[in-house]
């Protein structure tokens, strides 16, 4: 039998579950990927997601990429506005480069945004509600 893909797997180089030919054991925390500009947000994510999750941040969209092309990464919640950077340049880079991902990403806004630069990924709200975001997470891996 061959290994659920969309919960298991380990990148090669990089990527989500899909792109990974390598399995992980089932006991795996999932990884999720935090990108926001705000270090105060980054550290509540941190502090709030475990042990559920396994959470990685960046604080930029060069850290985020750095982070997905070295890594399992089972989904990605990013910020839609990140200093001087949007996070629908994070989507375009990953539409080109590991297209599956985006189905397992979701953008945080505190602006009223449906489909942030014409991409279909779920919105949250921000602030967020901590249990909105954990359930958000686990429609992601679903």
């Amino acid at each position: 039998m061959q290994p659920d893909k969309r919960s298991h797997g380990t990148a090669l180089p990089g990527g989500f579950p899909e792109d990974q030919t390598v399995p992980r054991p089932d006991t795996a925390i999932p990884k999720i990927l935090m990108v926001d500009d705000e270090e105060i947000l980054l550290e509540f994510y941190e502090a709030a997601l475990p042990p559920e999750y396994e959470v990685l941040t960046a604080g930029d969209i060069a850290t985020a990429q750095r982070l997905i092309e070295g890594q399992p990464i089972d989904a990605v919640a990013c910020d839609l506005h990140l200093g001087g950077a949007s996070g629908v340049d994070l989507l375009s880079w990953m539409e080109t480069r590991h297209p599956r991902m985006l189905r397992h990403t979701m953008i945080l806004s505190g602006d009223p945004v449906s489909e942030p630069g014409g991409f279909n990924v779920r919105v949250l709200g921000k602030p967020v509600d901590i249990a909105h975001l954990k359930q958000a997470i686990k429609t992601l891996l679903g």
